[in-house]
């Protein structure tokens, strides 16, 4: 299966989400404004499964199976701990920080300068996931978490994910 996914997942409790908490929108849309993510406008509620098309820890993940783009960040206290990116066109785009532990055993396989070569991205995204989920999220049979979905007004996704991964201002 192809996955394309783009989302940003902040805790305090790791595997939090994997509990399958209970979705409280107006906490969401204050996380979004404490973000600066003034740009943006709810435009609803979905399923973490659907969707995947910040004072303890935030995660953002992203996956596309077509040109093999993978890539997470992982923020604590405000203070990036990891970010790793590649792309089949671009090899690796970001390798900053040490490596998080649930990103060991697929490097022990496959050293993050081969992830692009072997097309291992889509494997250190699902064993990160761990660190939010408390374990990877294509072991789950289904996402049922509810969220709010947002859409940008006035700019394009690529923005965002530059930014995301320190290359945007």
């Amino acid at each position: 299966m192809g996955w394309k996914a783009f989302a940003i997942f902040a805790t305090g409790e790791p595997g939090y989400f994997g509990s399958f908490p209970q979705h409280d929108p107006e906490v969401a849309e204050s996380i979004r404004l404490r973000l600066g993510l003034a740009g943006y406008e709810r435009s609803g509620e979905q399923t973490l499964d659907v969707a995947l098309y910040p004072d303890g820890e935030v995660m953002a993940l992203v996956l596309h199976s077509v040109v093999n783009l993978w890539g997470y960040s992982v923020y604590s206290r405000g203070k990036l701990l990891r970010s790793a990116a590649g792309a089949s066109d671009n090899g690796l785009i970001a390798n900053l920080g040490e490596p998080l532990p649930e990103e060991l055993r697929a490097l022990r396989e496959c050293p993050i300068d081969k992830v692009d070569e072997q097309g291992d991205g889509e494997e250190l995204v699902f064993d990160v996931a761990r660190r939010m989920f408390g374990k990877r999220i294509d072991e789950f049979p289904e996402l049922p978490l509810r969220m709010n979905a947002y859409r940008r007004k006035d700019a394009a996704p690529m923005a965002l994910i530059k930014k995301l991964f320190g290359r945007g201002g």
